[in-house]
């Protein structure tokens, strides 16, 4: 494919910077959840999915802008192939240019984003010291939800939507949110098969994502 160029500026075809930071997003997931069974390694992998269409209409060809060229043609103002142009809201909004990333989007998504990290090291920490007590993780993030790793990566994905809705991105978003949620359904039966009483106590005390 040839890059899309906007006078002197490269607007796509950025295929390395879409690979770097897709693998970079997901190791990062990767390493904070450490996934053991098959399903858990499923849904890391849609997460990089995710990712990896979020960059790709980024960085990468604007699938979306694409194929709602006539319907986004009635914004005039908006420079479609420009830099970033796969951000809907520079669009949207009719602006163009790099002030666009310090808006009030990418500020928001940023806070999402960079704070579902937080989020996910934090878990992290506490599910090991839990593990290696041998007691079921209830101290730290785990104090105010049941799931902190998977809300950290609702918060991600959040952020990235924020930052660049995507038609595939925002399709796939929901899914995901269905597949967590099943997710941790399945180990809260498994910790109280393993806990009993204990777990169920700290169930009814401590939302599983949000109250």
């Amino acid at each position: 494919m040839e890059d899309l160029i906007m006078g002197t500026e490269l607007a796509y075809g950025h295929w390395g910077t879409v690979a770097l930071n897709t693998i970079i997003w997901t190791a990062a997931a990767y390493l904070l959840i450490r996934p053991e069974r098959p399903v858990e390694y499923a849904n890391i992998a849609l997460f990089g999915l995710f990712l990896l269409m979020t960059h790709v209409e980024s960085y990468g060809y604007p699938f979306t802008l694409s194929l709602f060229a006539d319907q986004l043609a009635r914004y005039p103002g908006a420079d479609h192939l420009g830099w970033r142009a796969g951000d809907l809201w520079r669009v949207l909004l009719e602006t163009s240019g790099r002030q666009g990333a310090f808006d009030w989007f990418h500020i928001i998504a940023g806070v999402l984003i960079f704070g579902g990290l937080i989020v996910l090291f934090l878990s992290r920490k506490a599910l090991e010291a839990a593990l290696a007590s041998g007691v079921p993780a209830t101290g730290g993030t785990y104090r105010w939800v049941r799931h902190p790793q998977y809300l950290a990566l609702y918060s991600i994905m959040l952020g990235n939507l924020v930052q660049s809705p995507a038609l595939l991105t925002l399709l796939l978003f929901p899914v995901l949110i269905y597949l967590y949620a099943g997710l941790a359904r399945l180990e809260e039966q498994e910790l109280l098969a393993r806990f009993g009483l204990a777990y169920e106590i700290y169930c009814r005390r401590t939302p599983r994502f949000l109250r």
